[in-house]
């Protein structure tokens, strides 16, 4: 019983499941711009120079140039406006948010005695937004045409016979000719 449970499961979390395609790895593998505002008005310079917390995601080593402890939290605001057109059917979505963009700290230990080989240590911990994926989407309206009529009009009178039926056998176990 516990097999065929776990075997239905498994089946159905296939079928709901699909694959990449290379514009999802392009969509996926692009960062935005976020951060603290210094890092941004600086369009991410500070990932080589050092010194804001949203650099030490691009260089940890960054962090050094901090001479005290320091925290920080970034808020950022994103408005979405969606347009949409169905069939003459306009369809319009706004979409404002508030969102925390960067918070973090560092906290910096300096040695007292100067001869030492380690004369400073700091320690990092910052979270930063990379990507903003929340978008909602709208669209109504009435058609005026089936799918089967969508199909035909690609069909152009072309057999069946036509087609190479090696791969759609899955698709034609039960159709009754």
């Amino acid at each position: 019983m516990k097999k065929s449970i776990i075997l239905c499961a498994c089946l159905l979390g296939a079928v709901s499941s699909y694959g990449q395609t290379i514009a999802d790895g392009l969509l996926y593998g692009q960062q935005g711009s976020y951060g603290t505002a210094r890092y941004r008005s600086m369009s991410g310079a500070f990932g080589a120079l050092g010194g804001d917390l949203t650099a030490i995601g691009s260089n940890p080593a960054g962090s050094v140039i901090f001479a005290n402890h320091f925290a920080s939290v970034s808020l950022g605001y994103t408005g979405n406006q969606t347009d949409s057109n169905f069939n003459s059917s306009f369809a319009e979505n706004n979409d404002n948010d508030f969102t925390l963009n960067q918070a973090g700290a560092v906290l910096v230990y300096k040695n007292q005695n100067e001869n030492a080989a380690v004369t400073k240590f700091s320690f990092g911990l910052n979270y930063d937004d990379t990507r903003n994926y929340d978008n909602n989407l709208f669209i109504a309206g009435t058609n005026n045409i089936s799918i089967s009529e969508y199909f035909l009009s690609f069909a152009n009178g072309v057999e069946l016979d036509n087609f190479q039926l090696s791969l759609m056998k899955p698709f034609l176990a039960f159709i009754d000719s």
